[in-house]
């Protein structure tokens, strides 16, 4: 199976009960890792980064900081919730998705800095595979959001 975009409901849950290990609009704690097309996400039971199997491993690969932009609620459309961030730059000059293959989703997390406690936030499916040789790579999130709740029955 190749990888599916969705919300981890870990997230969802933790959010609801305010056990969160971070703030969703936090500027160091919300980062990005890339795996590539073999990682199958099971958004019920995985809960934090040491459940991610296949992530990238190239040399010039490390994960990213993101920067929110949005977390808001019925600003951007009425009954409903927004997580967004600036384009995610994994760097300039960098070879990316080449070894063991190309990157095919974006895990973003709340980084605490031990894996089996960086909580996952949502996945995103590229739909191809993409790399990077010796070039820039960005993963640019989509003009209405990363993941938006609708709340409004």
């Amino acid at each position: 199976m190749t990888v599916a975009a969705g919300i981890y409901g870990n997230l969802l849950y933790e959010a609801f009960i305010g056990t969160l290990s971070g703030s969703l609009d936090s500027e160091t704690l919300v980062k990005g890792a890339l795996v590539t097309d073999t990682h199958t996400p099971d958004f019920d039971a995985d809960q934090d980064v040491a459940d991610l199997d296949n992530e990238l491993t190239d040399g010039d690969y490390a994960r990213a900081v993101l920067t929110t932009t949005d977390l808001d609620v019925g600003v951007a459309v009425a009954g409903t919730f927004r997580f967004d961030a600036v384009d995610t730059s994994y760097g300039s000059t960098v070879t990316i998705g080449v070894t063991p293959g190309a990157a095919m989703g974006h895990a973003i997390h709340l980084n605490t800095g031990v894996d089996s406690t960086s909580e996952l936030i949502v996945m995103q499916d590229f739909g191809t595979g993409a790399s990077s040789s010796n070039g820039s790579f960005t993963v640019a999130h989509h003009t209405d959001g990363i993941f938006r709740v609708d709340y409004t029955p």
